[in-house]
C-alpha cells in the first residue's frame, strides 16, 4: 500500500536583494508579504511530513499485523501436516511439498515481520523528532506570527494560515516591525531555505 502524501502547491517569486538596513517603503513592498508566505510553507511542511509519517506508520503496522495473521493460518497447517506424517512415519526425505513450503513460508514471514517491525521503531523515532522540531518551530514563532484557521481553504489543503501580530495601519502597503519581532524574525528566518524576503523584511526600520 503506498501512500501518496498531499500536495503542498506554493507558488512563491522571489527577486529581492538583500539591503543591510533598509527604510520602510524602500525595496520591495511585498517583502512582508512573501515572508509570511514563506513561513507559512515551513509550518505546512510540518503537517505536511507528519501526515506522510504517521500514514506511513499505519500502513506498516496494518502490514505487520496481517502478516501475524498469515503466519499463525501457516502454523496451524503445519502443524497439522507434521501430525499426519509422523502418524504415518513419513520418512524425512518423503516429506510432500506442502510441509516444505509452509515452513519456507513461515520463515520468509518471520524475516519480514522482524524488518517490519524494525521499520515501525524508526518511523516512531522520526515522528517524535518531527514533531519536537515542530514544538520548537511554533514556539518560535509566536512573537511574530500567530497561526489562525483560514476563512478560504483549497481542496485537499490545510485551514492555517499565518497572520503577523504587529498589523500596519490600512494606510501602509508597509510597516515595519517592532525591534524584538524584528529580531525574531531573523532569527526565524534561518530555518528557511529560501530566507532572502525574511531577512529583507526583518531589516527594516522605520
Amino acid at each position: 500500500m503506498r501512500f501518496y502524501p498531499r500536495s503542498l502547491r506554493l507558488l512563491i517569486g522571489l527577486s529581492l536583494s538583500f539591503t543591510p538596513m533598509l527604510r520602510a517603503g524602500e525595496g520591495q513592498a511585498d517583502a512582508r508579504e512573501q515572508c509570511r508566505i514563506l513561513m507559512s510553507g515551513h509550518y505546512l511542511s510540518y503537517l505536511n511530513d507528519l501526515d506522510v509519517l504517521k500514514n506511513n506508520l499505519t500502513s506498516t503496522s496494518e502490514t505487520v499485523f496481517g502478516m501475524k495473521a498469515k503466519r499463525k493460518l501457516a502454523a496451524k497447517q503445519l502443524s497439522a501436516l507434521q501430525n499426519k506424517h509422523e502418524a504415518q512415519n513419513t520418512p524425512a526425505a518423503e516429506l510432500d511439498e506442502d510441509l516444505l513450503g509452509l515452513r519456507y513460508q513461515m520463515e520468509t514471514t518471520d524475516d519480514e515481520i522482524r524488518d517490519g517491525e524494525a521499520r515501525i521503531v524508526t518511523v516512531k523515532d522520526q515522528i517524535a523528532a518531527k514533531e519536537k522540531g515542530f514544538k520548537a518551530y511554533k514556539e518560535a514563532l509566536k512573537p511574530v506570527f500567530e497561526a489562525i484557521n483560514a476563512k478560504i481553504v483549497n481542496q485537499g489543503a490545510y485551514p492555517i494560515r499565518l497572520e503577523y501580530r504587529h498589523p500596519c495601519s490600512k494606510y501602509q502597503q508597509l510597516c515595519a516591525l517592532p525591534p524584538p519581532q524584528s529580531k525574531a524574525l531573523f532569527i526565524l528566518s534561518k530555518q528557511l531555505d529560501e530566507a532572502i524576503a525574511c531577512e529583507h523584511y526583518a531589516n527594516m526600520r522605520e
